[in-house]
């Protein structure tokens, strides 16, 4: 099976590829950070930190569920990785071992995610129509939005956080 994750080096001439072996099973998603670095969730209910020079990564988080989506904060300050079981876990990467975890909806996971770019609200949409808005500062939910009628497939913030898009 050559299914799985690999990296293209675009600054070489033929874009060499890699094929980057960590997770066991099916990876779901990956976020790069500012600094080239980026992480990845795979069905095994882990999240790896790769390190884009080496091609090397190291388990970064793991969980009881599988997670569903995975984002970085503008800043690279924070890893924000939502899971099936409705919670959504904020990690600072400097030390993953003691998460702020936002109760979302029971069984509910957030199928999408994204910081706002002056890093200020993490919005997360949900599959049962919701659009949950919260302020970084206290990781406090602020705001509970609905306009959609299906399940959330994404939602994104506006360059300049003036606005937020859904797609449902």
């Amino acid at each position: 099976d050559q299914s799985g994750l690999y990296m293209f080096d675009l600054t070489s001439s033929n874009a060499q590829v890699v094929h980057l072996n960590g997770h066991e099973g099916i990876v779901r998603d990956i976020e790069f950070a500012k600094n080239g670095d980026f992480y990845s969730i795979g069905l095994d209910n882990q999240i790896l930190k790769w390190n884009s020079s080496s091609n090397s990564s190291e388990v970064f988080a793991s969980s009881e569920y599988q997670y569903t989506e995975i984002i970085v904060d503008p800043d690279g300050q924070y890893i924000s990785a939502a899971d099936r079981s409705g919670n959504i876990m904020i990690y600072s990467v400097f030390d993953p071992e003691d998460p702020v975890i936002i109760a979302g909806s029971q069984n509910n996971a957030a199928v999408s995610m994204d910081f706002s770019n002056d890093g200020k609200f993490l919005v997360a949409g949900d599959k049962n129509y919701n659009i949950r808005l919260y302020t970084t500062d206290n990781w406090q939910l602020t705001n509970t939005l609905r306009a959609n009628k299906a399940k959330i497939m994404q939602v994104k913030f506006s360059p300049h956080s003036k606005y937020l898009a859904s797609i449902g």
